[in-house]
């Protein structure tokens, strides 16, 4: 007699989410962060929005400062309800070591422009190891 094989549910993949109005920094960071996380982008606050509506989580999420429809702290009191998202800031105007959000908490970084390759594999790797249930 043959062993019935069980099949196991699929691990759920971390989630990312990239929001930023410029298209070669959202296609360098879903190459990043690609295969090892499922990530979803967005060049608007409306399309961070409507992506947001579908989403049940997000482990790490990218969001840009300066959006043509609002700003990046929209979106970041949106993913305020999931507190173990990591929440990183991006800002070309903005250095790592200052924080223009009124709520400073809605981001747990704040990172500069250019980004820096270490730290976004740093971020991904800590994304990997969140609880993805």
């Amino acid at each position: 007699m043959l062993a019935r094989a069980t099949l196991a549910a699929p691990v759920p993949m971390a989630r990312a989410l990239v929001v930023d109005d410029d298209p070669e920094i959202r296609r360098a960071l879903a190459r990043l962060l690609r295969p090892e996380l499922d990530v979803h982008l967005a060049g608007t606050v409306a399309q961070a929005e409507a992506l947001l509506e579908q989403l049940d989580r997000v482990d790490v999420a990218f969001i840009d400062w300066e959006l043509p429809d609002g700003t990046g702290e929209q979106i970041l009191e949106r993913l305020a309800h999931w507190p173990d998202a990591i929440r990183v800031l991006i800002s070309a105007r903005v250095s790592s070591s200052e924080n223009p959000l009124k709520n400073r908490s809605l981001a747990n970084l704040v990172l500069g422009k250019p980004l820096a390759l270490g730290v976004i594999d740093a971020l991904k790797r800590a994304a990997l190891a969140l609880p993805h249930d």
